[in-house]
């Protein structure tokens, strides 16, 4: 049901609206519609919206007679007084809950007698609108546009967007008219919608200023969106990022009615503010309106406050010496001064650069603080940093379409990731290695049918075009695919991305391996400098360094293949290194690096 019906819109009622499906709740049929829309959603009754009328019908809440036929011959009563009293309008939309085909008969039949043409019909809980039947075979229906059930059952479809054009008395399916599902930012999950609309404060009549975020998921744009502020009454009102339509005085609050253009894949905010907009350009002999700055300013003269700013994200894990871009969106989207100004409340935790590129430098936790130019408007988001690792989870990484979820068994981590869209979905992990070399990634994911190819790049640059992850036979069969690439020493990004069919599900990143071999110049050419192992691979005791061609000091560093640290020293050398009682990890393998104020040689130890 929809609790506190209070605007143009309906719901089709199921059979398990009922607590308990316990009909004796309600003895009287025809208890009114307003109890109804308080506590269950708009029930068995018909409204008018403009032009347009909705003719409702509802069978579950009603006992059954003895031949399987639930009695609401009330209902058709009351509809057929309500299109007397109130008019024919000019489109039609029928709804409905009905399990088969003879209650809609029964109660349509009397409503066409009447006169009662319907334009759309949709229905809820139809058992019977699979392949062999459907509203749209209803003979006796007689429809002037085709007609789409609001749910089909073989695409677990729980609701679908209509646009209704009452100057033309057309409507048109938004997204996919059929799937109807496509709503679900995530798949089945019925809280996690595409499009979401928010207020900053109660928009109940009680606050004076307020402000909508509106968060749009669909790949498509949305123009003249709408939005409804109710605020106190004597006031003047003023509106940023939206242009007013109508407003107007109520029995006991002000509303406001405003349009604005949503973008694809956008979040949006207006905000509402008491009193007069001020001028913000006085001087401009050209401005269209006054206060509304950035239109008819040939002189450019015209400063745009920020009214947002918003991160792309508020909570945050990373891993011990990696890095996280943090972006900042500011609105409006014209305002004057883009800069941002971060700062950490703890740097030695993680440090943040002009850029917005997080550092992880301790274990711990900050807080990075995004602001505008002048510090008026500012975001916060929370990092954590964890221990180095060399198994990354998905849920930690950076993603945009791909939602984390925890509907399939068996995952690791808090959750894992599942791709919403075919394209441009991406999940991007950022990891450290403590040496250039060719390192195995290993994916744990799960992927029930079909093959679902994703792009992958490394450090920006696309490595694989089209990665095929072979099926694991469900989505809670967790299976691990492997791919050896090149990655350099410390942080690196590694992203797989949507391509033309959602990925599977994605649980976690393993790197292991890392095989260097040889001097490996880091910075410049080696200039003649050498470094040789002895022994190694390392059993235990001492550990033997030669050197030539460096200059002092040098800094002697071993790290694991985790990238933590077991030696960090600076020293002077005259040829040769002696590292006595050396304590490393058994079976693994270890780097060496010595490097002074040019050069850096990495060489890998393997200890038994």
């Amino acid at each position: 049901g929809m609790n506190h019906f209070a605007a143009p819109v309906f719901t089709v009622p199921g059979n398990h609206d009922t607590p308990q499906k316990n009909y004796e709740l309600e003895p009287d049929l025809k208890t009114p519609a307003a109890f109804f829309n308080e506590h269950y959603g708009l029930m068995a009754h018909n409204f008018s919206y403009g032009n347009a009328r909705f003719i409702g019908l509802n069978n579950a809440w009603f006992p059954d007679g003895s031949n399987g036929v639930p009695n609401f011959s009330h209902q058709t009563d009351e509809a057929k007084d309500w299109l007397n009293q109130v008019g024919k309008g000019t489109f039609r939309i029928g709804y409905c809950h009905v399990m088969t085909p003879t209650p809609l008969k029964a109660f349509y039949d009397p409503l066409f007698k009447a006169g009662a043409t319907l334009n759309f019909i949709m229905a809820g809980h139809c058992h019977w609108a699979g392949n062999t039947h459907s509203i749209r075979d209803y003979p006796n229906v007689k429809i002037t546009h085709t007609a789409y059930p609001l749910r089909e059952l073989h695409r677990k479809a729980a609701f679908n967007l209509y646009k209704v054009d009452l100057t033309t008395n057309k409507y048109t399916a938004v997204g996919d008219s059929i799937g109807a599902h496509d709503g679900l930012a995530v798949a089945d999950d019925f809280t996690s919608v595409k499009l979401k609309l928010t207020y900053s404060k109660p928009n109940d009549g009680s606050n004076a200023d307020n402000s909508a975020t509106v968060v749009n998921k669909y790949n498509f744009a949305i123009d003249d969106a709408r939005v409804r502020f109710v605020v106190p009454k004597g006031s003047e009102y003023y509106l940023r990022n939206a242009t007013i339509t109508q407003q107007f005085d109520g029995t006991d609050f002000h509303v406001i009615d405003a349009t604005y253009d949503l973008e694809a894949n956008s979040t949006f905010v207006v905000s509402v503010h008491p009193g007069v907009q001020p001028d913000l350009c006085p001087d401009d002999p050209d401005k269209m309106d006054p206060g509304l700055c950035g239109c008819g300013v040939p002189e450019g003269s015209c400063e745009i406050f920020a009214a947002e700013i918003a991160l792309n994200t508020t909570n945050a894990r990373m891993v011990l010496n990696t890095t996280r871009q943090l972006r900042a969106t500011i609105l409006p989207v014209n305002t004057t001064h883009k800069t941002v100004n971060w700062v950490s409340s703890k740097p030695s935790v993680a440090s943040i650069n002009s850029d917005g590129v997080i550092t992880a430098l301790s274990e711990g936790t900050t807080t990075i603080t995004g602001s505008t130019y002048d510090n008026a408007k500012s975001a916060t988001a929370t990092i954590t940093v964890l221990p180095s690792t060399n198994t990354y989870q998905a849920e930690d990484a950076e993603y945009l379409g791909a939602e984390p979820v925890t509907n399939q068994p068996g995952y690791n981590g808090a959750a894992f990731m599942d791709f919403m869209n075919t394209t441009n979905d991406y999940i991007k992990w950022n990891v450290y290695v403590p040496a250039e070399g060719s390192y195995t990634l290993t994916f744990r994911y799960a992927l029930a049918s079909n093959n679902r190819p994703l792009r992958l790049t490394i450090n920006d640059v696309v490595k694989v075009a089209s990665l095929a992850f072979p099926i694991t036979g469900a989505w809670s069969n967790w299976g691990t695919f492997s791919t050896n690439q090149q990655l350099a020493e410390g942080p690196n990004s590694i992203m797989l991305t949507a391509i033309g069919s959602s990925g599977g599900n994605f649980d976690e990143l393993t790197i292991s391996g890392g095989g260097i071999s040889g001097v490996k110049n880091l910075r410049h050419n080696n200039d003649g400098k050498t470094m040789q192992l002895y022994q190694n691979p390392f059993r235990s005791g001492n550990l033997r360094i030669d050197l030539s061609g460096f200059t002092n000091p040098i800094n002697l560093r071993i790290t694991n293949i985790l990238g933590q640290l077991i030696l960090n020293e600076n020293r002077y050398y005259s040829g040769a290194i002696e590292l006595n009682s050396l304590h490393l990890p058994e079976k693994s393998i270890c780097f060496v690096s010595v490097e002074d104020d040019i050069t850096r040689i990495t060489h890998k130890l393997i200890t038994h």
